[in-house]
């Protein structure tokens, strides 16, 4: 045998053995026993719902927006036929639309009575006059009597004239009134068909806001069920994780025992001794890591 850092024998064999406690060794066998177990588990697929459905209040929304969508077009065909009515032309058709019906009534009730005061007073008086002079039926009294059924003519004329100048007047007074209301019509027709168009849309944004409150709460519900799920699903895997971390925690005292059979070629003692604890770490490595 050679001197403690001297070389030994040559042609002869070591063995170092590094021997771990029992509850070292009994925990790794089981830890490894453990994830051969769950390695084989099959893969399992969450079960619930995932994603939140429309609520009620969005269906109503959506259901809302259809319905009145275009609701303004019957305001704005109302108030489009009366522009175009406001709107025509004015013309003798039109002057006849507007026209009293009792025009020509009346002019006749003044034609009648001024033909009535011709005959009961103007021609009497004539006549009157002619016979007092002498000269009824002559000339000067036929000259009279012409002038007098001219004027008498003339003032019936004058009447008619009038009269439908009045009743012209009257009517376009009367199509001037109805076109700037039909025009006020129309342009109250359009704004209503705009409020309602606004009011719908308020009422379904309304609605779409509520039922997304109500969707987001839901969504979170399900969220927290799918995380639930993962963290019960994950669960053998978080045990045996910190299983294998407080087993490497555990300080691993070590024996080693030593067979030499003839001595090494070489070596020294001190090498010897640093070999032996870098295998004793590596060791404790493998089941700290």
């Amino acid at each position: 045998m050679g001197g403690i850092f001297g070389g030994g024998d040559s042609g002869g064999s070591s063995t170092t053995e590094v021997k771990l406690p029992k509850y070292i060794e009994k925990g790794g066998e089981q830890q490894y026993g453990i994830a051969n177990r769950l390695q084989k588990q099959p893969y399992v697929t969450y079960p619930g719902p995932r994603i939140a459905p429309f609520t009620a209040d969005e269906n109503a929304a959506f259901g809302n927006a259809r319905q009145n969508a275009g609701q303004w077009a019957g305001d704005l065909n109302a108030s489009r036929s009366m522009i175009n009515f406001a709107t025509q032309p004015w013309s003798q058709t039109t002057a006849q639309q507007y026209m009293s019906p009792y025009t020509g009534a009346v002019t006749d009730i003044a034609a009648r009575e001024t033909q009535r005061a011709y005959d009961t007073d103007t021609a009497k008086a004539t006549n009157a006059a002619a016979v007092g002079a002498g000269a009824f039926g002559g000339a000067r009294h036929g000259v009279v009597e012409s002038e007098n059924l001219r004027n008498k003519n003339q003032a019936i004329a004058d009447i008619y004239a009038r009269g439908n100048d009045a009743a012209y007047q009257n009517a376009m007074q009367g199509y001037q009134n109805d076109r700037g209301a039909l025009l006020t019509g129309a342009q109250q027709a359009a704004g209503l068909g705009q409020l309602g168009q606004g009011l719908n849309t308020a009422d379904t944004e309304l609605l779409l806001r509520s039922g997304e409150y109500q969707r987001a709460m839901n969504q979170r519900n399900l969220d927290l069920g799918y995380e639930d799920f993962m963290r019960q699903y994950q669960d053998p895997w978080t045990r045996q994780q910190y299983a294998l971390q407080t087993l490497g925690s555990v300080p691993t005292p070590t024996s080693s025992s030593t067979e030499t059979s003839g001595s090494a070629p070489g070596g020294s003692p001190l090498g010897q001794i640093g070999g032996l604890g870098l295998a004793g770490l590596g060791a404790y490595s493998m089941f700290s890591g």
